[in-house]
């Protein structure tokens, strides 16, 4: 089910039996624990949301993975072309965000 359907799915079964459910109180937790519908409720959110906890990391994170890498293999002796090669980047990029953290080697 498509992420659209499912908040559609949640808002019309709020709408429809949340408003008038004996669970009801102040207490939401409570209310979700005790109904049906408060459970199916859980489930169609959890599958919902589940994609988005995940983190999803920014390219200075990605470039600081790659820079630690690349000073990893040039103390092992790897020249920067074939660490670019070897990282899917170019070289002028990797020397750039070396340079920019202050981790170039020559």
């Amino acid at each position: 089910m498509r992420a659209v359907a499912k908040k559609v799915k949640i808002i019309r079964l709020q709408d429809e039996y949340c408003k008038n459910c004996k669970y009801q109180t102040d207490v939401e937790q409570y209310c979700i624990e005790q109904c049906d519908i408060g459970k199916k409720l859980i489930t169609l959110g959890k599958k919902e949301f589940r994609k988005r906890s995940t983190k999803v990391k920014s390219i200075e994170e990605k470039w600081d993975e790659k820079c630690k890498q690349a000073i990893i293999l040039y103390n092992q002796g790897v020249n920067y072309p074939d660490i670019a090669k070897e990282m899917g980047c170019h070289v002028s990029n990797l020397y750039k965000e070396l340079k920019k953290r202050g981790w170039l080697q020559m």
